[in-house]
């Protein structure tokens, strides 16, 4: 198989996470900080619990709805005579599950000149599902590829080099009204500058289906810019794009020559602006989207900093950054990987891979992960649920969708089947929450 040297973002939080040694700040540096309320009474039901198998393992993307049935894709499981990672078979799938809860495989990923470790999930554009392999391709660093919204049929429509072009995708694509994609890739671009020896800081890129032409728009140069691009990208209606970078920007305080990661913007002419660069005091390591009210303000979160070093939500406009949540590992959990949900009253919605329940302990990290509502007027959390290791799931590491009778689909990346072949954690669900 191509070479698949590039880690997926879960491992590198996961990695981020063993080897967190920044001291915890004290509360009185004037962050904002409001107690998590206890949950109130919601109800879940996994609609799919994955087997390990051919039918996929680890799902950590978005799900995209249509006709009410859910799709998405899993890190691992489907032909399972690729790898991505040694003892873990499979290179992933593309798949779809009914409002019954029946699964059906789109496609498994060989690892070859189709790709592997579809991490994000898919967006919909034009009828048809779009995604990006992290990993394999002719060259090793990734694919854009295109599921058939009649068929079902996978196509690879772009491959990556890991050149100037960008390598290792790890964003849900953006698409605009003309029919083009827009993302990031974590690595390539200026290969003159390494981020812990993998060349380049990534890019930011166009991608137009009808004539499979791939257009970098912006190249990452490490700090005081960004670099590691590692979530989708936000489009404005004057067509200015804005996302975050998982590291670099101007403070040294999560390591010289790594920064603590960036928000971004890209304006139509192009001219890149680093609208915050994290200071760890107020997060750290933004690893999910953002996403925007009709006020103009934009919210998202980190998965580390803040005063307990455990991530935080933060709400950024014309004056500046406000931390509205610092996440504490206890009920209100920690580590927010996904991006945020945000319903018309100014709630947001999101998940956070570990804490809550800390009775539970599948991947020996304190408890299973969290869903949680924030009210941005009143910067108060209500977990929704505390995820339990069994067959409601653990590790939530997407993101949150609602259809329109108010209930929440997402996906957990273990728990589940005890019987999945992942050292007895189970390898995931997808699974539907109802307030």
């Amino acid at each position: 198989m191509a070479n698949q040297s590039q880690g997926s973002s879960r491992i590198s939080v996961t990695l981020r996470r063993a080897a967190r040694t920044a001291p915890v700040l004290a509360a009185a540096l004037g962050l904002s900080m409001v107690s998590a309320r206890p949950a109130q009474a919601q109800t879940l039901t996994p609609l799919y619990s994955f087997m390990g198998g051919t039918d996929g393992a680890n799902p950590s993307g978005n799900l995209l709805m249509a006709a009410g049935n859910l799709y998405s894709t899993t890190n691992y499981g489907g032909d399972l005579s690729c790898s991505v990672l040694v003892g873990i078979p499979g290179c992933g799938v593309a798949f779809g599950v009914s409002a019954s809860g029946k699964e059906t495989v789109l496609h498994a990923f060989t690892g070859n000149a189709d790709g592997a470790d579809p991490i994000v999930g898919l967006a919909a554009l034009a009828g048809n599902g779009y995604g990006v392999t992290a990993n394999g391709g002719a060259f090793g660093s990734g694919t854009v590829f295109k599921i058939n919204g009649r068929t079902g049929k996978e196509t690879v429509v772009y491959t990556f080099t890991g050149g100037a072009d960008g390598g290792n995708p790890n964003g849900t694509l953006t698409s605009d009204r003309a029919g083009n994609l827009y993302g990031t890739a974590q690595y390539g671009g200026d290969l003159s500058c390494h981020y812990f020896g993998s060349p380049g800081c990534g890019v930011v890129f166009k991608f137009n289906p009808a004539t499979g032409v791939e257009t970098v728009l912006y190249t990452f140069t490490g700090p005081p810019d960004g670099d590691v691009p590692s979530a989708g990208l936000l489009r404005d209606p004057a067509g200015n794009l804005y996302g975050t970078t998982a590291d670099g920007g101007a403070s040294a305080n999560c390591g010289a020559g790594v920064g603590c990661g960036t928000v971004f913007e890209l304006n139509t002419s192009l001219k890149e602006t680093v609208l915050l660069s994290f200071d760890y005091a107020h997060g750290a390591h933004p690893f999910g989207g953002l996403i925007a009210d009709k006020a103009g303000y934009v919210y998202g979160n980190t998965v580390s900093g803040g005063p307990f070093g455990l991530g935080t939500v933060f709400k950024l406009g014309n004056t500046g950054e406000t931390v509205l949540f610092n996440f504490d590992g206890g009920a209100d959990g920690a580590d927010p990987t996904g991006s945020l949900l945000l319903d018309p009253a100014g709630n947001l919605y999101g998940t956070n891979e570990i804490g809550g329940d800390l009775n539970c302990a599948v991947t020996g990290l304190a408890g299973c992960g969290v869903v949680f509502k924030l009210d941005t007027m009143t910067a108060t959390l209500t977990p929704m649920w505390s995820f339990t290791g069994g067959a409601d799931g653990a590790q939530p590491g997407g993101g949150l969708i609602r259809d329109g009778a108010g209930a929440f689909y997402g996906v957990t990346f273990y728990g589940g089947n005890p019987a999945c072949h992942n050292g007895g954690t189970g390898c995931g669900v997808v699974f539907k929450l109802i307030q």
